[in-house]
């Protein structure tokens, strides 16, 4: 049915609903003398116009969240960055940024080399949706989900306390002169419960909940949540398999299982490798093999917000006719349930709240609001400094930011990441503008009972 003129929809919204954006070209059948004039019409198909799309992204936000990424990333050198906020009780995406970005009106008309070999050299991968089509390790974010499975089999509860002195041997000394293996917190926190442990942050507390920690100085946990019980978890909320996005390409990030190491994971020889406590230690505070895309960590972070119920993220609000009538309606899209208790979902959600108000993400604290969130501080790539006797050693980083407001009736959630950045001192002081500015400019500017999002619509053709 296309029309050698015809342009299509070759990425995003346009690839997408390409079928309802085209509409159908009219036809005519003539009849014409041998000179080719036009003698009578015999019939007639007359042309049916496409359908518009209605967004739900909402362009004050997605213009405020834009600069404000962009001054972020240019004043910590970061190459690529994302913000994507979410209704939490629809699944509605209401800002979709990924930096760098490019005029997609290069597009339009023929391209020359000269102007598209920038876009394959920047390091930022401008052509890459960094929201749902890359996936990087999670960090710290993926502690609400250690935390909660830890709840949920009774591996811990609010009075599980433990002490995090900066490092921890994980085996005693094999011999004189032979060290354990040590694993390291990002600082010494001292005597922790549940609440604290997750509000500050802390490795150690994590790797215990995760995997177990019997000869903790104070007093450990004897057996933690193990890897494939925290993988079923982890996919509970969505991660490790792609959300269903309205959008092409969709990465689905990694929840790594033991099963699945033994099949993937090979030594110098070919052998699989054995699944170690060190790996269970790492996958508990979003590292090792974890990786994730920022879209699945906003579904997590709505998740916990709007009592454990999984949803499908979607950019179309509705979809009209030509006339304006409704063709597809909004839809609210429903997954499933987490198996998470509403009691354990509120005591994390207590706990993001305090990390917050004087804990670890206190830079996205906003005045005269209630924030719920949580930093990631993720370290991947080779090691930038090798180990020493109070770290496994440096390494460049990622930052990651998930929270959603109110706290007491949670209406958004909203996910920042910056590559090569970090989740208290780069990502949660951009969340905290983006909430500035959705609470003392959006929302101000909206008479009461009006709808979060203000849609956008897009022609159909």
């Amino acid at each position: 049915g296309y029309q050698l003129s015809d342009q299509i929809g070759k990425t995003g919204v346009e690839y997408v609903d390409e079928d309802q954006l085209r509409g159908t070209p009219g036809r005519r059948q003539i009849e014409v003398d041998a000179s080719g004039r036009e003698l009578r019409q015999l019939g007639e198909i007359p042309a049916k116009s496409g359908n518009s799309i209605v967004l739900s992204l909402d362009l004050d936000h997605q213009q405020h969240f834009t600069d404000i990424l962009q001054t972020s990333l240019r004043e910590i050198g970061s190459p690529s960055g994302v913000a994507v906020m979410m209704d939490v009780h629809s699944g509605e995406i209401l800002a979709y940024v990924s930096l760098p970005n490019y005029d997609v009106n290069l597009f339009s008309s023929p391209l020359l080399q000269k102007d598209f070999q920038p876009l394959l050299d920047n390091p930022g991968k401008p052509l890459v949706d960094h929201v749902s089509a890359d996936q990087y390790p999670p960090g710290s974010t993926f502690k609400v989900i250690t935390g909660a499975a830890a709840l949920e089999t009774k591996v811990a509860n609010l009075g599980t306390t433990l002490t995090s002195n900066g490092a921890f041997i994980i085996n005693p000394k094999l011999g004189p002169g032979v060290p354990g293996n040590v694993v390291y917190d990002w600082t010494n926190l001292g005597t922790l419960d549940f609440y604290h442990g997750l509000a500050m942050s802390s490795d150690i507390y994590f790797y215990c909940l995760a995997g177990g920690c019997p000869g903790l100085p104070g007093g450990g946990i004897a057996k933690g949540v193990g890897p494939d019980a925290l993988a079923k978890y982890a996919r509970d909320f969505g991660l490790g398999a792609r959300t269903g996005i309205d959008l092409p390409d969709e990465a689905p990030g990694l929840i790594p299982t033991t099963d699945w190491k033994a099949k993937t994971q090979k030594d110098g020889r070919g052998n699989p490798l054995d699944w170690v406590l060190a790996d269970t230690y790492f996958m508990g505070i979003g590292q090792g093999y974890d990786t994730a895309t920022p879209v699945q960590m906003v579904l997590v972070a709505a998740a916990l917000a709007n009592g454990g119920d999984l949803l499908r993220p979607h950019v179309v609000r509705e979809i009209d006719d030509a006339n304006g009538n409704v063709v597809v309606p909004p839809e609210r899209q429903f997954v499933r349930h987490v198996s998470v208790s509403d009691d354990n979902l509120a005591i994390i959600r207590q706990g993001m709240l305090m990390a917050v108000e004087g804990g670890s993400a206190v830079n996205g604290f906003l005045p005269g609001y209630h924030i719920a969130g949580k930093t990631g501080t993720a370290e991947f790539g080779v090691a930038t400094k090798p180990a020493g006797e109070t770290s496994n050693g440096s390494y460049n980083e990622h930052g990651w930011y998930i929270s959603f407001a109110p706290y007491d009736n949670p209406q958004v959630a909203l996910v920042v990441f910056d590559e090569k950045g970090g989740g208290a001192v780069t990502a949660a002081p951009a969340a905290q503008k983006m909430w500035d500015y959705y609470f003392n400019q959006y929302k101000q500017s909206r008479p009461s009972g009006s709808p979060t999002a203000s849609p956008t619509a897009g022609s159909g053709r």
